[in-house]
């Protein structure tokens, strides 16, 4: 079945830059504020409001609560962020649009199924910290949704004992776009089995972030720094572009890309303008995959190979590497040295004299950009929004265009990303 799909991950993980789509049409409380000291005072007063409403819960820990949301326009809030706790069975069902949920925690709690699941479209999920709550998954955008949002939360610490299940779901659908985004959230220590057996951060479909049963995705403005990366299993048509790897793959489960061929998929996969910095092997997926680009990419590796399971169906376009391809040579990869500044955390960055400066080169796909998107090309600007010349001819190789006055701007921490409350 040809699945139809299109999301848009910024910032998926622990470190994100600051693209954003033009913000879905959240309604804001304009219409009474009410205040409520159980759940079930809660519940009866989601059930009896009007859109525009503002209903608080009082602080305080609330064991097995269970709320469900189909009145349209509503905020729902921890009156002290961060001071409500749901412990016990709790999970929400949003049915609702234009619906906010902000500032809850979820701590060491125990429920069999998702905790969160949007049904309705323009909701926006915020401020909520998951920690040690054993559960298959902890939110779910669900097939037929639309510009639902999850901004600054934090997943943290799934038990290894939970059942089997991804962080974060974005349901696809054969006819309806997503448009999702996820942003400023923050995925730590999540140690279960992984890939296939469950407890990746984020999976487009059925199953690091995980594109899987949906086409016409991008990710793009991402970091992955000491941690997981990105894998590619029954999808088509991806983009990956603008993303910064530091030490993915290193010592985990996880490698910093996989692409996973099965039958009539990976086709069509795009990584543009990416920097992998010591990063584990990028794994090309053996035989089967077609039509697939690397172009003005940019790969530093002093020790072990950079891919492996190469395949015969991609094009390398403008590529630079320092170290073992682990490959054959082809002209599209050629090695180099490149030159870096780099201050204690912080990115590392291109120097005035590296030989990737203006070293890309044209011929790649351009993906194709719909409304909404701000900027409308994205593509054209780089990790920290610095833009890129006009001609492809004149861009950096890598995530990052060099500066003479470069922004500062490091990677994000876990002051920066998840609850604003913590």
């Amino acid at each position: 079945m040809d699945l139809t799909r299109r999301n848009i991950l910024l910032g998926a993980g622990l470190i994100t830059s600051g693209y954003f789509l033009s913000s879905p049409t959240v309604q804001a409380a304009a219409g009474s504020s009410k205040s409520f000291t159980s759940v079930a005072e809660l519940q009866a007063g989601i059930n009896s409001a009007s859109a525009g409403d503002l209903l608080l819960l009082a602080a305080g820990t609330y064991t097995d609560a269970a709320l469900t949301v189909t009145t349209h326009g509503l905020t729902i809030r921890a009156e002290l962020p961060g001071k409500v706790i749901f412990s016990g069975s709790s999970h929400v069902v949003i049915k609702s649009d234009h619906t906010v949920l902000s500032g809850f925690q979820f701590l060491n709690g125990e429920y069999p199924g998702i905790v969160i699941r949007v049904f309705g479209s323009d909701n926006r999920i915020e401020d909520l910290n998951f920690f040690g709550y054993s559960a298959k998954k902890y939110i779910n955008l669900e097939a037929g949704s639309q510009r639902n949002e999850i901004f600054y939360c934090n997943f943290e610490n799934k038990p290894v004992t939970a059942p089997m299940g991804n962080l974060v779901g974005v349901i696809p659908d054969s006819q309806v776009p997503g448009y999702h985004r996820i942003r400023f959230c923050s995925f730590k220590n999540n140690l279960g089995a992984g890939g296939d057996n469950g407890n990746e951060p984020i999976r487009l479909g059925d199953g690091a972030l995980v594109f899987r049963n949906g086409i016409d995705n991008m990710a793009y403005g991402n970091s992955f720094i000491n941690a997981g990366g990105i894998r590619i299993k029954e999808a088509s048509n991806i983009f990956c572009f603008d993303n910064y790897f530091e030490n993915s793959g290193i010592g985990g489960r996880a490698n910093s890309v996989t692409l996973e061929y099965l039958e009539n998929n990976l086709n069509n996969i795009n990584f543009l303008s990416n920097t992998f910095i010591n990063c584990g092997a990028i794994i090309l997926g053996g035989s089967g995959p077609l039509a697939n680009r690397w172009a003005n990419n940019l790969f530093v590796k002093p020790t072990g190979v950079i891919f492996s399971r190469p395949n015969q169906g991609t094009q390398w376009l403008g590529n630079i590497y320092q170290g073992s391809l682990g490959i054959p040579t082809t002209s599209g990869l050629k090695p180099g040295v490149p030159r870096f500044t780099h201050k204690t955390n912080d990115y590392y960055r291109p120097s005035t004299t590296t030989p990737t400066k203006s070293a890309s080169v044209a011929g790649f796909l351009i993906p194709a950009m719909y409304d909404g998107l701000a900027p409308m090309n994205p593509l054209g600007v780089d990790l920290f929004q610095n833009s890129r010349p006009t001609k492809v001819e004149q861009w950096d190789l890598g995530a990052i265009q060099y500066s003479k006055y470069a922004k500062n701007f490091g990677p994000m921490t876990a002051k920066s990303t998840g609850p604003r409350y913590a």
